[in-house]
């Protein structure tokens, strides 16, 4: 199930040796540009963090429209049973 645990853990670990390969090039990196990256890196986390909720609402608003859907049909599917 997405926001399981064991893959967000999963995910964290596979960004996290991604990124360790970075270190090396972000020393050649003067100062200045490396505050402007980190500044760039916290807008992009903060719009991820958005997206993500709005996925999240969405998915919710999602389930609770099938669920309504399938009460609707199954509910009229029993209606000639009953007659």
């Amino acid at each position: 199930m997405p926001g399981d645990p064991k893959d967000i853990r999963s995910l964290r670990q596979r960004a996290e040796k991604s990124s360790s390969e970075a270190p090396e090039k972000l020393a050649l990196i003067p100062g200045m540009d490396v505050q402007k990256l980190v500044h760039e890196l916290s807008v992009y986390q903060i719009e991820l963090e958005m997206q993500n909720e709005e996925l999240r609402t969405s998915r919710g608003q999602l389930e609770e429209s099938r669920t309504e859907c399938r009460a609707v049909r199954f509910g009229s599917a029993l209606l000639p049973y009953l007659r």
